[in-house]
Parts: C-alpha cells; sequence; structure tokens
C-alpha cells in the first residue's frame, strides 16, 4: 500500500534521494508512509516503520542488512525500537548496525559516551538513556563512529525497505533539532544503493566497545553510586571535597568519575560553589 505525495513533497523526496548519490528514479508507488515536518507525524512514521521491521523480521524472516546511518542515535530511546533491536539480535546471526555522530575525545571512556549521549538525548527521560545504554552494553546493537553531520541519515532493512529523512541543516547537533520530512520507501534497488554506501562508510568508521556504555550503566547503577545519592538525600547538598571523603575513597577509588557520570544521566547537580545536590530524577531513581 502506498501514499499519494503532493508536488511539493516529490520535489523534496527527488532532492533529498539525489543528496545520497543515487541517479535511478523512484516512483510514488514506492512510497510507504509519509510525514511532513510535524513532530508528531514523524512519530507515526517512526511507528509504521518498527511495525514493517518486524512483520519483515518476523513474518518473513529475510532482514538482509539493518543499519542506521544517524546523528544522535535517538531511535534507540525508543523502547519499542529497542524490542526489535533485541528481537534482531537474538533470532539472527545479525545486529543493527548503527553509525553516528560522537566526537573522537567522547569514543574513549564510560564517563564520554554517558556524558554525550546523555547531552544529545537532553528530551528524553532517564529511563529511556539507560535502557538504551543497556542495550548497547549487553551487545544487541553494533555502534559504530563516524562523522554524519554532512549525511543524509535514513535506515535500511529488509533488502527492500528504507527510511529517508531530510537534510538535517543548522540543527544538526541540536539536541532537540526541527521536524523535517520522512519518508518510508520500498525499492530494492534504493535500498542495494544505500546499504553499499553504508557498508563503505562502516569500513571507514570507528568501532566503539559495547563495554564502555556496560560499564557506563554498571557505574550508575553500582553500589558506589547508590551511597552518594542516598548520602545527599540524608544531608542535603554536600561540598564536592566532603562528599568523596576518605571513606567513599578506601571503598571505590574511582568514585570521583561515579560524580562525572551521575551528573552526565541527571541524576546530579553540581552548583558554581562545588556543592553537590540529587536531582528529582536521582531521587526517583533510587526510589525516594
Amino acid at each position: 500500500m502506498s501514499v499519494r505525495l503532493n508536488k511539493e513533497d516529490i520535489t523534496a523526496l527527488e532532492f533529498t534521494i539525489e543528496a545520497t548519490g543515487f541517479t535511478g528514479k523512484i516512483k510514488s508507488t514506492d512510497c510507504v508512509a509519509f510525514s511532513s515536518a510535524d513532530s508528531k507525524e514523524n512519530e507515526a512514521v517512526h511507528t509504521r516503520t518498527n511495525e514493517q521491521l518486524l512483520e519483515t523480521l518476523i513474518k518473513k524472516d529475510d532482514v538482509g542488512y539493518c543499519i542506521h546511518i544517524t546523528g544522535q542515535m535517538r531511535a534507540l530511546a525508543d523502547p519499542f525500537h529497542r524490542r526489535l533491536c533485541a528481537e534482531l539480535a537474538n533470532r539472527s546471526n545479525s545486529r543493527f548496525i548503527v553509525i553516528y555522530n560522537i566526537p573522537e575525545q567522547f569514543r574513549q571512556s564510560p564517563e564520554g559516551v554517558g556524558e554525550w549521549n546523555a547531552q544529545r538525548w537532553a528530551s528524553k527521560t532517564w529511563v529511556q538513556k539507560l535502557s538504551a545504554m543497556n542495550l548497547i552494553g549487553d551487545a544487541l546493537v553494533d555502534v559504530r563512529a563516524y562523522n554524519t553531520v554532512q549525511e543524509i541519515e535514513y535506515s535500511v532493512f529488509g533488502n527492500r525497505y528504507i527510511q529517508l529523512q531530510e537534510k538535517h541543516f543548522d540543527e544538526d547537533e541540536s539536541p532537540s533539532p526541527k521536524p523535517k520530512r520522512v519518508w518510508l520507501l520500498n525499492s530494492e534497488k534504493l535500498n542495494g544503493f544505500l546499504t553499499e554506501k553504508a557498508i563503505n562508510i562502516i569500513n571507514n568508521a570507528d568501532d566503539i566497545p559495547e563495554a564502555l556504555y556496560k560499564r557506563f550503566f554498571a557505574k550508575v547503577s553500582g553500589v558506589s553510586s547508590q551511597n552518594i545519592m542516598a548520602k545527599l538525600i540524608k544531608e542535603g547538598a554536600i561540598h564536592i571535597e566532603k562528599l568523596l571523603d576518605e571513606r567513599l575513597l578506601e571503598f571505590d577509588p574511582d568514585a570521583a568519575s561515579n560524580l562525572d557520570i551521575l551528573k552526565s544521566i541527571g541524576f546530579i547537580k553540581l552548583s558554581e560553589q562545588n556543592r553537590v545536590s540529587i536531582t528529582e530524577d536521582g531521587k526517583q531513581f533510587i526510589g525516594f
């Protein structure tokens, strides 16, 4: 079943496809779903894409390459999509490969990947952020780092489906980019072209060890972090030097890194006077 596009939307689609380097033609009947530059419509197309992926995975079992070329990897904050990624990994020998833009200085540590992703996912809840981190940490997706700022964002799956997003401009690096047109297309030729293009990007991308995300999740959930937040609830705002006292550092010499991680996920905040306090999200996390 296809959707009808008006002349302006067809022109935008042709321009976007041309920007990928594809020189073939796309018929109007190749468009399975479409969203104008509207947040709710965007969400509806993402849901339709997930439904198509589910049907392809479960009913047809012919997923082909499953690849996201994206800027901020926000799809992993969607619980439906996370379940599909986990199902794909459990049902087949393949995983979704996610290529996204994370600067080199953030790729080397749990604190780095946590800080960058938490900033990019500022509009998401702490549950969504931690769930996405845990999905990656459990090696249910394969995450790669690449400068995607100039790339058209798209996803390929099922050897024929493509979710294609209109080109970002100045909002590329914004945690809350503006809505844009999104198309779900059914085209073997375009899928093949974009899959080959994605594989070339993968070959030039840096692999990010899943262990970094696992360690981030473990440090947020660990005993040191729990003790820090419990102490902040009991005593209120505490100067950072008093919080990182001899007793805590004897138990966990790396406790200072926990502060960075808790701050990045939004569970604590640091004042200009270096006083640490727990946030409402932090209280929710430890069940207070």
